[in-house]
């Protein structure tokens, strides 16, 4: 269908409101939208008042817009939707749903200034809206993400960044440009000098306007703010004899520092007698074995899955960065390999930088192996911030940095290595970041790039088990199934036994492997039918006694899924899972206390909490592995629209600062499947405003929201949530 905004001189005007009305609704059910839009904007001008609108064509419209919206976003029709969305807003000012959708609209544009108005709009005129109150949270998280407060928590890193920036500085290195600032720490700790004078320059907006007030907060005069690029400075800023800076990525090289350091040193630097701070830094490898690890990125074969001939395969993310940043401490992982130097870095040695950052640099290394299974390279570093102080990401030193996570480099194929082999390794730079590949030969066996989800789901055996399980409920029987799940496994399975089986893929990437399962299974494309990209909505005709549908309740990260939709009007079609629970309870977490909030005991005693925590969230979806302390009993919640509150008791004694909640998901009397214990699906945490000390036998609640598909579970709080 057209989906322009039309021109509202396009009908001539009539004296009659209700002619349009009656238009309006009749285009409405006839799901002919621009036309609905049309005459219900024509209805809206006819009127004396706006306020003369009821409640349920208010509705309509609102769904009229939505839907019109939807094919608009998907057209990137960035005009007409604008054009369409403000229009609806100039007639009702305070439709918080509109407002809401586009705030979310304006964000996805990168537009965090614009969306963060509408948004709070929207709040304004339903405070307990949830949809805009997630989204607020996203706003906050992508202007201010979580490793910011791991970072000014670090009290380890800032205690060596203080002393080595206070001696420099006590020394004659009193003129200092402070690269990619933040909220201005390091800043702060060249100020203490007042003969110092500190250039801070920070490219985010967010974080400069937080510099400036964190620098007013402490009465700080000797610092200027530069809200830009450093590397876009054209000339000197005035005398500067020492760059500090902290702009270094888990491998360090990721946030392009060694370019922002190269300019520095080739445009900022006025004085042949200078520092940097880091002075030199030296950069690790080492091959491990981590099973754990490596199912994020690769499949592990596994007996069950042999029923679809899932074997003597390789099956891998094609998404997958040069790198990704986990912590090993806790991890279950062993070195298959001797350690060696990456690099040695000196950040004042100009030639040394200009020859890492050209693009034909490479070189070689060998690893000398242990026996065992290599899954994956791990990269740490070694930084010293002068000649008498460093730190390090060396997850095997008791004094390890706790703000970085340890790069992991996964490999395609997985190697059994003898001991005394040698694996060779060529190390390059690509765009500021480090890559790693081996020059090993890989496998002769099938191999295929797919989606992140594939991978997680096969590597998931309770979930795997649980599919397997559904699938031999169905086996007798001739049905048509339409699994909307990432991976249709049921679906799979079921089209052998000779039922026909619709599916959406999710992405396109996902088809060479589709097709070759359907093809060593001779599943014929009769009996498996690819529905379109994304198509994830349910026919109407498709809802019938003798067909079966399968869809995910919630999102892998632990959300409720956004295409969420009620069983009960999909009748009498058979719906799986046929229950979805959440289960929530109280805990204390450690790491809820480094990730969300900063104490200013950790920033050396300068005042920066009250500007960081204004971008504390109250949530934390995508959890994989937490350490917790269980503190009360577990509570049940039905998913359904609505408020629900839930007494706990604790179990123990202690404190408690979040409320951990996960999925179970019924798909018989006797089939069930929880979230809890998943690899594929992550976990959710509601984080407590305040830390609380509870004891055992102490009486408690936990509340349930439910609003328009998103679920907020936190402490309870009696609050009344009309609009």
């Amino acid at each position: 269908m057209s989906c322009r905004v039309p021109h509202i001189d396009t009908i001539p005007k009539k004296d009659n409101s209700s002619d349009y009305l009656k238009k309006a609704h009749h285009f409405y059910e006839q799901s002919n939208f621009p036309k609905a839009y049309k005459y219900f904007v024509q209805y809206f001008e006819s009127l004396n008042s706006i306020s003369d609108v009821s409640p349920e064509d208010q509705g309509i419209f609102t769904g009229v817009v939505t839907k019109i919206a939807t094919v608009l976003e998907e057209t990137d029709d960035v005009e007409e939707l604008l054009k369409c969305y403000l229009q609806t807003i100039n007639l009702f000012p305070d439709n918080y749903f509109i407002l809401n959708s586009l705030g979310a609209y304006m964000f996805k544009l990168g537009e965090n200034d614009i969306a963060k108005k509408y948004l709070e709009l929207a709040l304004e005129s339903h405070p307990y809206f949830l949809p805009v109150k997630r989204n607020l949270l996203h706003l906050s998280w992508n202007e201010m993400p979580r490793w910011h407060f791991r970072m000014m928590n670090d009290r380890l890193r800032n205690q060596a960044y203080d002393k080595a920036i206070t001696s420099l500085i006590s020394k004659g290195y009193k003129n200092a440009i402070d690269i990619g600032a933040g909220c201005g720490l390091l800043s702060l700790i060249a100020s203490k000098n007042p003969e110092a004078s500190v250039v801070a320059i920070e490219e985010s907006k967010t974080l400069a306007r937080m510099c400036k007030d964190v620098l007013i907060e402490n009465n700080v005069k000797n610092v200027v703010i530069m809200n830009c690029y450093s590397t876009d400075i054209k000339e000197p800023l005035g005398k500067c004899n020492l760059i500090v800076t902290e702009t270094f990525d888990v491998a360090l090289f990721g946030e392009r520092v060694l370019e922002s350091i190269h300019h520095a040193l080739s445009t900022l630097k006025t004085e042949d007698d200078f520092k940097v701070v880091p002075a030199r830094a030296k950069v690790y490898i080492t091959g491990i074995s981590c099973p754990q690890l490596y199912s994020k990125y690769q499949y592990l074969p596994k007996p069950s899955l042999q029923r679809l001939h899932l074997d003597n395969l390789c099956v891998s993310q094609l998404e997958w960065k040069p790198y990704e940043g986990e912590y090993l401490a806790g991890r279950n992982y062993r070195f298959v390999t001797d350690t060696q130097v990456l690099f040695e870095v000196n950040f004042s040695d100009q030639e040394q930088i200009n020859k890492l950052l050209s693009s034909k640099y490479e070189h070689e290394v060998q690893l000398k192996c242990n026996e065992g299974v290599v899954h994956a390279f791990v990269i740490w570093f070694d930084l010293y911030l002068d000649e008498d102080t460093w730190i390090t990401t060396n997850p095997n030193h008791e004094n390890c940095a706790k703000c970085w996570e340890q790069a992991i480099i996964y490999i395609d194929h997985s190697k059994y290595l003898k001991e005394g082999d040698m694996l060779n390794l060529e190390v390059s730079m690509e765009d500021c970041r480090l890559s790693v590949r081996t020059l090993d030969e890989g496998p002769t066996h099938d191999c295929f790039k797919v989606s992140k989800d594939i991978v997680t789901i096969l590597n998931d055996q309770k979930l795997v088990d649980t599919y397997i399980s559904v699938a031999d409920l169905f086996k007798d029987r001739q049905l048509d199934v339409m699994d909307l799940t990432p991976f249709p496994l049921v679906g799979f399975l079921l089209a052998k036994n000779g039922c026909r089986v619709f599916h959406s893929m999710r992405n396109k990437l996902d088809q060479d492997f589709f097709d070759y399962i359907l093809r060593v299974n001779s599943i014929s494309p009769e009996r498996f039918v690819m529905l379109p990209e994304g198509a994830r909505c349910i026919d109407p005709e498709f809802v019938k006694p003798n067909s079966l549908i399968l869809h995910d309740v919630i999102d892998t990260d632990g959300y409720l899924e956004s295409n969420f939709f009620r069983t009960d009007s999909l009748e009498p079609a058979i719906v799986l899972p046929v229950t979805a629970l959440a289960v929530a309870m109280m805990v204390y977490a450690p790491y809820i206390d480094c990730c969300n909030k900063v104490n200013d005991s950790n920033t050396l005693g300068f005042k920066t909490a009250k500007h960081m925590n204004q971008y504390s969230g109250d949530e934390h979806p995508n959890i994989e592995d937490l350490v917790y302390e269980q503190r009360t009993e577990r509570v049940v919640f039905t998913l359904e629209d609505g408020v629900k509150v839930m007494s706990v008791t604790a179990v123990n004694t202690g404190l408690v600062n979040a409320v951990y909640y996960w999925y179970e998901m019924y798909y018989s009397d006797k089939i069930k499947f929880s979230t809890l214990d998943s690899s594929h699906y992550k976990k959710t945490c509601y984080f407590m405003k305040e830390t609380k000390y509870v004891t055992k036998g102490e009486n408690l609640s936990i509340e349930c929201h439910v609003e328009d598909s998103v679920m907020k579970i936190t402490e309870g709080t009696g609050q009344s949530y009309s609009e």
